[in-house]
């Protein structure tokens, strides 16, 4: 292998260890509201893999979305394999008897054109290199596949509302993993320039009037139709692209 790849190689996996060792230090404490929480927008996201596929699911922490898939396969015949380097999260997959296999986004032990599709579930904004997560994705995915991706949304009316106001909304002495952001308009075209185009969108909820209502199901079941009104301010940004080659592309 040549030198210059090697030292490539040993640069992404060291910032890859820089990100999960921060990431570690600010985790907060997950309670009920929280997974009620996570479980509702699991089940909105299910909706999006098409059946009988083959899912590769990378980087959700506490498996809850791989849980909830469980009682999804069944009747969509999604067959997936989870993957994570995070140690609590293999812990987390033991205990819960989750499949998990040990393994960073950056280098995924799979060969090409291998899933139908592929999921990374608010972990791209906590990626230190997000081109190299998408490239593995773009590998490992069959012609046309699908790539479901969530992040946060850096625009939603919380952060619009504190930028009037003259705050801060970049996380900063607040307890957060965050180290990208995205709004729809950037997302998009970074995954567009990266050979993914986009197929569906979604919403979730707006977060009006402030964020900690977000615990409460029936004010989240009521703020989904001004976030389908308003899809920019929406909490998060939910959609599935499909692969793309070079030759498409180009037309």
């Amino acid at each position: 292998m040549p030198e210059d790849e090697i030292q490539e190689r040993q640069f992404i996996i060291e910032a890859f260890k820089q990100t999960v060792a921060r990431k570690n230090t600010m985790r907060i404490p997950l309670g009920p509201a929280y997974s009620s929480l996570r479980l509702d927008k699991w089940k909105a996201i299910s909706k999006l893999f098409p059946p009988n596929t083959l899912l590769l699911d990378i980087g959700v922490h506490d498996c809850t979305f791989s849980r909830h898939l469980r009682s999804y396969v069944q009747t969509h015949r999604i067959r997936f394999v989870t993957v994570n380097v995070d140690k609590e999260a293999i812990e987390d997959a033991k205990r819960k008897k989750a499949n998990i296999v040990v393994a960073s986004y950056s280098f995924l032990p799979f060969k090409n054109d291998a899933f139908d599709a592929c999921s990374l579930l608010q972990v791209f904004d906590l990626v230190s290199i997000p081109d190299v997560a998408i490239e593995e994705a773009h590998r490992i995915l069959k012609p046309h596949g699908k790539l479901v991706l969530t992040v946060h949304n850096f625009a939603d009316f919380i952060n619009r509302l504190r930028l009037l106001m003259g705050k801060n909304i970049v996380p900063g002495a607040e307890r957060s993993s965050l180290i990208r952001f995205f709004t729809w308009q950037s997302l998009n075209d970074f995954l567009r320039r990266n050979e993914f185009e986009l197929e569906e969108r979604r919403t979730w909820y707006l977060p009006f009037p402030i964020k900690r209502m977000e615990k409460y199901s029936l004010w989240r079941k009521i703020m989904k139709l001004p976030a389908r009104l308003f899809p920019n301010q929406s909490e998060g940004l939910i959609g599935r692209w499909r692969k793309i080659d070079k030759r498409e592309n180009k037309r």
